[in-house]
């Protein structure tokens, strides 16, 4: 309970699935969303943006839930992914991005550090990313 009401005295929190449940404290997706979006009424927290891994993820406000899939890509080490998957996220926040921005460039940086070994190996330069966010297809969607 704690947790969670420190979560709500920051601008923007950032986790993966599990680590949303655990500080809800609800068993499900559904009734974290829903708990999330009830108790930022009022409070310091303007959004959570969730890794969902494969699935890839949703950012929750107050007023919607905004769900982006994620990059197809080949993955041989998730070590390091939720890191990159919120300086994804932060990269399109201070660019002052929309939520679906910030959700593709969290789930294109979370989703390249898969792609080699280790934490870091996998990462991008900027122009990189940027040239990656317009030719990686999204899983599912193919072309």
């Amino acid at each position: 309970a704690d947790g969670w009401r420190q979560a709500l005295d920051h601008d923007v929190m950032f986790g993966n699935r599990r680590e949303f449940l655990a500080l809800t404290g609800q068993p499900d997706l559904d009734l974290a969303v829903a708990r999330a979006r009830e108790e930022l009424r009022g409070s310091a927290c303007r959004a959570f943006y969730v890794s969902l891994g494969a699935d890839g993820a949703i950012a929750i406000r107050e007023d919607s839930v905004i769900a982006v899939p994620a990059f197809d890509v080949d993955v041989i080490d998730t070590t390091g992914a939720g890191d990159a998957f919120t300086a994804g996220c932060i990269w399109g926040l201070l660019e002052n991005r929309d939520d679906r921005e910030v959700l593709r460039r969290g789930n294109l940086l979370g989703g390249l550090a898969c792609t080699a070994l280790g934490a870091r190996a996998g990462l991008p330069t900027r122009d990189q990313a940027l040239s990656a966010l317009t030719s990686l297809s999204v899983r599912g969607h193919r072309g």
